[in-house]
Formats: C-alpha cells, sequence, structure tokens
C-alpha cells in the first residue's frame, strides 16, 4: 500500500529472548534505498528500554502516591498531565484534564490572570506567582469552589521549559509554611497569601530500607547527607 504506519516511527513492545524471557524494547524501522531501486531492504533498530520503563513506573506510582493534587503544565499554562488526587479532589478525569488551561481548576479571578502569570514570568524571569504558595479559591468540575494551596514551580527538561502545579486542600484556612531552614511554622493563611516555596523531597525505598530514589537534590539538603552513599539517610 505504500502507507508508512510504522516506518520511521519508534514504538515500544515486548521482545522475547532465547530462553523465553521477556523485556521491554523499543523498536524503529526505515526503508532503505539501493541505488537501482529494485530491491527493498529496511533496517530495525532496538533499544531496550526496560530500566528506563521501569524507572518511569517509579516516578509514575510516586506522583500517584501523593495525596496532593499534582498537575504537569506546559509554558502556555496547558495541562500535559495530572495524578489521581487531581481526578479524585477536582471531579475531572484525566482525559478532560489533558490538554485543557490550568486555570480551569482557580475560582474567582484568578482564573482571567493565570495564562498572564506564566506569560510575564517566561518574558521576564520575574513573577509574583512563580515559585510561592498561594492561598486562593480552586473549583470543582459541579462548580463549587473551596480553599487550595497553590504552588508552581518551573522544571527544566534541555531546551524546554514546562511547570508543575502543586495544589494543597486547605481546611480551616490553616497551612504548614516552611522556613528556610526547613523549621515548621503553623500559619493561618487566607486567600491570595504568599508564601515561598520550601522544595520538599520525595524518597523511595526497597523492602530493606534501602534508598532506591530521590526525586530531587532537596533529600540530600533535609537530611545534610551524600547522595552518593544512599546508605546514610538511615545511619
Amino acid at each position: 500500500t505504500g502507507v508508512k504506519r510504522v516506518m520511521g516511527k519508534s514504538r515500544r513492545l515486548f521482545a522475547r529472548r532465547s530462553d523465553g524471557t521477556e523485556f521491554l524494547i523499543e523498536l524503529s524501522l526505515t526503508e532503505i534505498e539501493t541505488e537501482d531501486g529494485d530491491q527493498r531492504l529496511f533496517c530495525g533498530f532496538v533499544r531496550d528500554v526496560s530500566q528506563e520503563a521501569k524507572k518511569e513506573a517509579i516516578t509514575t506510582g510516586l506522583i500517584d502516591a501523593s495525596i496532593d493534587p499534582i498537575f504537569q503544565i506546559d509554558r502556555k499554562g496547558i495541562i500535559m498531565d495530572v495524578n489521581k488526587a487531581a481526578q479524585e479532589h477536582f471531579q475531572y478525569s484525566r482525559e478532560e484534564f489533558i490538554g485543557s488551561n490550568i486555570s480551569m481548576i482557580v475560582g474567582n479571578e484568578h482564573s482571567a490572570n493565570h495564562d498572564a502569570y506564566l506569560k510575564r514570568y517566561l518574558e521576564t524571569g520575574r513573577s509574583g506567582v512563580i515559585g510561592k504558595r498561594r492561598v486562593l479559591q480552586g473549583r470543582r468540575k459541579d462548580g463549587t469552589e473551596f480553599d487550595i494551596e497553590l504552588a508552581v514551580v518551573e522544571v527544566k527538561t534541555g531546551n524546554e521549559i514546562y511547570f508543575c502545579g502543586y495544589a494543597r486542600i486547605l481546611q480551616y484556612g490553616s497551612s504548614v509554611a516552611y522556613s528556610s531552614t526547613g523549621s515548621v511554622d503553623q500559619q493561618s493563611l487566607r486567600p491570595d497569601d504568599d508564601v515561598n516555596v520550601n522544595e520538599k523531597s520525595s524518597t523511595i525505598v526497597d523492602s530493606e530500607g534501602v534508598v532506591d530514589q530521590d526525586d530531587s537534590g532537596s533529600g540530600e539538603e533535609m537530611y545534610d547527607s551524600d547522595e552518593s552513599d544512599p546508605d546514610e539517610y538511615f545511619r
């Protein structure tokens, strides 16, 4: 047919070794043109992505395990992914979230201004929102509003810039603020109050209590440990 449904594309599938065990690979096929043009040749490229997939699964599991809603956002404020808590608290499905603007979860005037916050930060590097926690009104799918503490932080991957939004559900207007020394300061926050974000660490340990993965460098600072020696966390 000449229709290239597979050619020039990469896809993941399971490959089988001679002993019958299977592992995840990334397979890509490309067509090779010969001089006479009479013979069609194809070249396949196989890459073992089993370890990469394992790390992705751990990261996804860590994000979904969070009791707070988490949103992955592009530079235009479009939601790229969410965790389970986001779906539960805001009552949208993952499919409804993806491709929509993050302003959909924010109530009152902040909904209309959110794109401007991101644009100003990307243009000037300055923002009263990025890197801070703000207490404001969140909005569920049914239109009801409730107090949340929203933090939006920048995430750089190569030349790309993304943002990660963390929405903490508040009760009685109370929130915990972290000082620069990592101490906890219990305070009462009202909508539109700002608190500087102090990065927190999420650490995965195996069944023997050995650190398997730390999601950021903040774990080293919080526990004053060397990442190159995971056992230091538990000495």
